[in-house]
């Protein structure tokens, strides 16, 4: 009885060390943000090939600090690099969603097949983002934070 007891105690302590691990995860939000959002856009894009289609979202602000750099844009279950253009104290962030279907070969034969790529399953970010919504990662001397928009 004893025993069991110093098992759970000891049970205890490890789940507990292991839960607060997973919560010390690089999602740090500040309290005060470096810079302002004046303007979200979306804009919608087809292309000439059947199935070629996307977005860019893009967001314009201004930022007085002079080392930050930003890096991913989140959207649905999406991410994308950040294209920066900054021109003094303003930026402008732009990210490209492409959703474009691949061709794949589709036949009776067994081996047909061959080279088709197995879709994507699951969220490819950690957020669980809406339709109107993304979040930033931007980096600060070298430190991560995320801002959702």
């Amino acid at each position: 009885m004893k025993y069991l007891k110093k098992i759970y105690k000891l049970l205890l302590i490890i789940i507990l060390v292991f839960s607060f691990n997973q919560c010390k995860t690089k999602d740090m939000v500040q309290k005060n943000l470096p810079f302002t959002i004046n303007e979200k856009t979306i804009q919608k894009w087809v292309g000439g090939k059947e199935g070629s289609n996307g977005l860019i979202i893009s967001i314009k602000g201004s930022t007085i600090s002079d080392n930050i750099y930003f890096k991913i844009m989140y959207y649905k279950s999406f991410e994308e690099n950040i294209v920066a253009d900054f021109q003094g104290g303003n930026f402008t962030l732009n990210s490209n969603f492409a959703f474009v279907k691949k061709d794949m070969k589709m036949t009776n034969e067994p081996l047909g097949e061959y080279g088709n790529e197995a879709p994507q399953l699951g969220n490819s970010n950690p957020f669980n983002l809406k339709e109107n919504e993304v979040v930033i990662l931007y980096t600060i001397a070298g430190k991560e934070y995320y801002h959702k928009i």
